[in-house]
């Protein structure tokens, strides 16, 4: 039977086609689609296309069964040619079955298969021949829609694991989340040192909560500053800035002190409020300051306190210190000027050394009150308006001793202050040359040293040159002042009133020189006899080297050995007992005038003025004779010797 190849409009799909049906219409064995067969007219029915024999499923891709186990498949590799009847039978049998596995292998496709047909259809040489022009074109886009189809299954498959993996990726950072929170609580609920609330705020700021971080670190920072630290880390993350002072004119520079609190400020971390603060004061601080100098050109005090300033900038031992000077109280001529700390480096002790700098201004002034009551005032002596009186103090002990040497100051290792006398300055160690000393020690170092500066400061008004006060008298001037006793009242204000009595520790070294073999330190050094000065010996010593080889002559006379020729050891205590003598006889003589003997206070007022009028003549003391109004020095000693045994303690006395 004649057949004619008609292919599919609709899946592309060739049929072998009876002649006879041309012109009638067929439906396809793959797509089910019905259509006409052309060329031949027909009645228009729609007749089932012959069923083809069913074939078994072959094994694998690309081979065909035999139709029954029995018999052996036909076709070129068989090793045959068939018969015409069978070869119609298998022709249509190959194409209904090509279309069958086309099918099939669309289907498998989609579902991400190998897309390749099972069967021999492909081989049929019908097919091949037919399949041209139009059906090409069909074919392949068939197998477009057929790859298509795949890829959208791989997608699928795709975009499965994507979300499994976003989803074990969540699970994953939840845990991860989870377990920072568990060593944050556990943080906060052990710490105790600043370190570990800082770390605490940074967990805190890790989990997203601002807040907790802020209030950890806030813990952090009270802790530090309590231990005295200051962590810059800490100041970091509550938002902190270190604070440095604007630039500054050279004269402001010299002098930081007018800026007031800025200078305070200067070098620390600010808040942000309390920066803005801090930017905000500039401008008013810095023209005020500016203000001021201006105000000082105009005044001679201060025109001679620029030179100081100056002056101090350049002396050994001072040129690297930065200093803040006080401020000027018309009563008073004092300047303090308080070591603040180093040129080039921000005023690190600006607050420590601002009460410092209160403190001793309020001592001095107490001194120069006493000193002008008890003295100048009934000498109506006027104080000089113009004359600044210096007072430099140090923090710095490497300063102030190598001030000391290049100074020419032969002072003890303990020495905690002095007045310079070329200089006309007091220069102080803020009490801290040694440990062993009391406060009541320290004060009266300070006013003992005031009272020097005082004595040459009104001295040489008066006189007119420099001031040259005997020894003896500046010495006991100085120690009776620096036995002032300050006193603090409710309200904070202080009383300063003079002691009256001596040290415990003057007393001794009056009563070692006049009775050495009560004492085993002097008995030790051979110490047999008195060394003392007598009254008229020591009104008689004009200067200090002078008094010092006065002692020793009796010293040696005594039973001693000269110091230089002694073992430093021993050396040591025989300076201490021979420099010491003129400390404890000479105020001793001012306390016996002045609080023991009231009528002689006058007298010897008038030879305080003679003093400091430089009016002294000091052979055979005649000036000092003059004044008390004596021939001879006898009485007026036994009469102070007296006084002086009176107050010497019992324990002094036994030789304690």
């Amino acid at each position: 039977m004649d057949r004619i190849n008609v292919p599919c409009p609709e899946c592309g799909t060739v049929l072998g086609v009876p002649a006879e049906l041309a012109g009638k219409k067929v439906r396809c064995s793959s797509c089910k689609a019905v259509f006409g067969v052309p060329v031949q007219e027909g009645s228009g029915e729609v007749p089932a296309l012959p069923a083809a024999e069913e074939e078994e499923r072959p094994a694998g891709p690309g081979k065909r069964a035999a139709k029954s186990p029995a018999e052996p498949a036909k076709g070129p590799k068989a090793g045959g040619r068939p018969r015409e009847d069978e070869e119609e039978e298998d022709d249509a049998g190959e194409q209904e079955t090509a279309g069958r596995e086309r099918g099939r292998s669309r289907g498998r496709t989609r579902k991400g298969g190998d897309g390749r047909a099972r069967g021999k259809a492909g081989k049929s040489p019908v097919l091949l021949i037919a399949a041209g022009g139009g059906a090409v074109a069909a074919i392949i886009v068939v197998v477009a829609l057929l790859l298509i189809g795949g890829k959208s299954g791989e997608t699928g498959k795709g975009d499965g694991k994507t979300a499994g993996r976003e989803e074990a990726r969540k699970s994953t950072a939840k845990d991860k989340e989870d377990e920072k929170r568990e060593r944050y609580e556990r943080v906060v609920a052990e710490a105790e040192t600043w370190e570990q609330w800082f770390r605490a705020g940074c967990l805190a700021e890790e989990l997203k909560l601002p807040s907790e971080a802020k209030k950890h670190w806030q813990k952090a920072l009270e802790i530090a500053k309590d231990e005295d630290a200051e962590p810059e880390k800490i100041f970091r993350k509550l938002g902190y800035e270190q604070y440095s002072l604007p630039e500054l004119d050279p004269e402001i520079r010299d002098e930081p002190g007018l800026l007031g609190d800025l200078v305070k400020q200067s070098g620390t971390w600010l808040s942000p409020e309390e920066l803005k603060a801090a930017r905000a004061k500039e401008g008013p601080a810095l023209k005020a300051a500016r203000d001021e100098i201006e105000k000082r050109k105009s005044d001679p005090f201060y025109a001679k306190s620029v030179e100081i300033r100056k002056k101090i900038g350049t002396m050994k031992g001072f040129d690297r210190l930065l200093f803040s000077i006080s401020e000027r109280d018309p009563k008073y001529p004092y300047i303090v000027f308080e070591h603040i700390g180093e040129k080039g480096k921000n005023p690190y002790r600006s607050d420590e050394a601002a009460k410092l700098q209160a403190d001793k201004m309020i001592a001095l002034k107490a001194v120069y009150d006493f000193m002008n009551r008890t003295f100048m005032e009934p000498l109506n002596f006027s104080p000089p308006k113009e004359t600044p009186l210096v007072v430099v103090s140090l923090e710095d002990r490497e300063a102030f001793e190598t001030y000391n040497k290049d100074a020419g100051m032969d002072l003890p290792p303990n020495a905690a202050a002095y007045f310079h006398i070329q200089s006309g300055f007091v220069v102080m160690n803020n009490g801290k040359g040694s440990n062993v000393f009391s406060k009541e020690e320290d004060d009266s170092t300070l006013f003992h040293e005031a009272t020097h500066q005082i004595l040459h400061y009104f001295s040489e008004h008066k006189s007119g040159s420099e001031a040259l006060l005997s020894h003896w008298f500046n010495e006991g001037c100085a120690e009776y002042v620096g036995q002032i006793r300050e006193t603090q009242n409710a309200d904070g204000s202080y009383v300063f009133t003079p002691a009256y009595k001596m040290s415990t520790g003057r007393l001794r070294s009056f009563y070692m020189a006049r009775f050495p073999e009560k004492f085993e330190a002097t008995r030790a050094l051979g110490i047999k006899k008195p060394f003392s000065l007598n009254l008229e010996q020591m009104v008689q010593c004009v200067f200090m080297w002078q008094t010092t080889a006065l002692v020793t002559k009796k010293w040696i006379e005594a039973g001693g050995t000269d110091p230089k020729d002694m073992p430093p050891d021993r050396a040591g205590m025989a300076h201490f007992l021979i420099g010491g003598l003129i400390y404890g006889q000479a105020p001793s003589f001012f306390f016996f005038c002045y609080k023991a003997k009231p009528e002689y206070a006058p007298k010897m007022n008038e030879y305080f003025r003679k003093e400091m009028e430089r009016k002294v003549t000091y052979r055979g003391a005649a000036t000092f004779k003059q004044c008390f109004g004596i021939e001879d020095f006898a009485a007026l000693e036994k009469e102070w010797l007296d006084y002086v045994d009176s107050v010497t303690t019992y324990e002094i006395k036994q030789g304690h």
